[in-house]
Formats: structure tokens, C-alpha cells, sequence
């Protein structure tokens, strides 16, 4: 994890190590303070520093549970401790009706994005996006691209996407040309705002005769 962030994402393919050029030729050089060392790291600890043998005491206000349900305690492997903690929250759920079967406390994928934020700093020019924006901008832009695009290829003139199930007879060419779709985010961030564009593209393809 040290290596990936800072001998990697933290420097351009040209100015890294021959090493981690070999080990890491298709991650790309990302242009953001977080992975770069931060004052608190310079003063405490890098993740490099916590190695396999090291272990740390489980906070008695731990969100760990043992198999009794009760709040775990003891020591753990750093890394170990570093992935439990992470593991003991469900990012991916909305907060739907969907049966969590082992209790976690639900925390919106966006978030990520907030905290990601925080983290970087406004200094740098990030802003978190709220989701009602980002599921705003990916429902008017995708599918006026997927409208275009259809009339483009096919030579038709549709104004919406009802016009376009109208039109659609081959599923599997309709499937293809919106696949052919390319869409760029390069601030990326969380990546909350290309979630959007995913769930809006699997919506259009609901809409259209369901060819997800």
C-alpha cells in the first residue's frame, strides 16, 4: 500500500523506480495531494512503518464484534485491525429495505466522497458533489448522448427515448451502441460521480426494452 500510493499514484510513469514500473505499468500517476505524505504521517507513522508483527490494542469503543456479538478486545495485526474496521461498515447500501444479514451500519457510498474532501483539502480544488447533483447531470447528459447517438447510427431522428423504444428492434445492436458510450471523469475523486453514470446507464437500458 506504501509503494502503490507513494512510489506510484503520487509520481508521474516517467519519474518512478524501474521496479514499480514493471510491477505497476497500467496504474496511472494521479495528481492529488492525498497521496502524498501528510504532516500528521511526518510526526506519527507511515503505513509502511506498520509491519506484520506489529500489532495494536483494539479501542474499547470499537465497532469490532466477536462471533457473541459483544465488542471485541484483545490486539490485532495492524493491517489486520486497518481492514476489520472498514469491513465493519456496508458502503454499498442506500439505506433500501434490503436485509442486512450481518448488521452493519449502512454508510452511503457518497460519503466517500466527502471524506475524500476533507482529506484533500479545498486548497486543492476539491468539492464534494451531493449525489441528487450528480444523478441530475448523468440523467440529462447520458441520455440526450444516447438519443444522438442512436440517431447518428441508425440515421433516425428520435427527440426521447420513448421515440427510441419505438424504433429498437435488435436488442443486441441497441446494447452495443450504447456501450460504445464513452465517458470521461478526469477529477474523478471518489469516483461517486461515474457510480452515477453507471446507474443512469443501466437505467436507459431498462427503459429500453430492458436491454441491460
Amino acid at each position: 500500500m506504501n509503494s502503490l500510493f507513494f512510489e506510484v499514484l503520487a509520481r508521474k510513469p516517467e519519474k518512478r523506480d524501474e521496479e514499480y514500473k514493471k510491477l505497476f505499468s497500467t496504474v496511472p500517476y494521479l495528481n492529488s495531494s492525498l497521496f502524498e505524505p501528510t504532516d500528521i504521517e511526518h510526526i506519527t507513522i507511515f503505513i509502511s512503518n506498520l509491519k506484520d508483527e506489529y500489532t495494536l490494542p483494539i479501542l474499547s469503543t470499537t465497532v469490532l464484534k466477536n462471533k457473541e456479538g459483544k465488542k471485541r478486545s484483545g490486539d490485532l495485526n495492524a493491517l489486520e485491525y486497518f481492514f476489520e474496521f472498514l469491513n465493519a461498515y456496508e458502503f454499498s447500501g442506500e439505506g433500501a429495505e434490503e436485509i442486512q444479514e450481518d448488521n452493519k451500519t449502512l454508510i452511503n457510498a457518497s460519503v466517500l466522497g466527502l471524506i475524500f474532501e476533507k482529506i484533500n483539502g479545498y486548497k486543492d480544488g476539491s468539492f464534494f458533489t451531493p449525489g441528487f447533483i450528480t444523478m441530475y447531470m448523468c440523467r440529462e447528459t447520458i441520455r440526450r448522448a444516447v438519443i444522438q447517438k442512436f440517431n447518428e447510427i441508425k440515421g433516425w431522428e428520435c427527440a426521447d427515448l420513448d421515440e427510441l423504444y419505438d424504433k429498437i428492434e435488435d436488442k443486441l445492436e441497441a446494447n452495443q451502441i450504447i456501450n460504445s458510450l464513452k465517458i470521461c471523469d478526469p477529477a474523478v475523486g471518489s469516483g461517486h460521480f461515474l457510480v452515477s453514470a453507471l446507474n443512469e446507464i443501466i437505467s436507459i437500458k431498462n427503459d429500453t426494452k430492458g436491454i441491460i
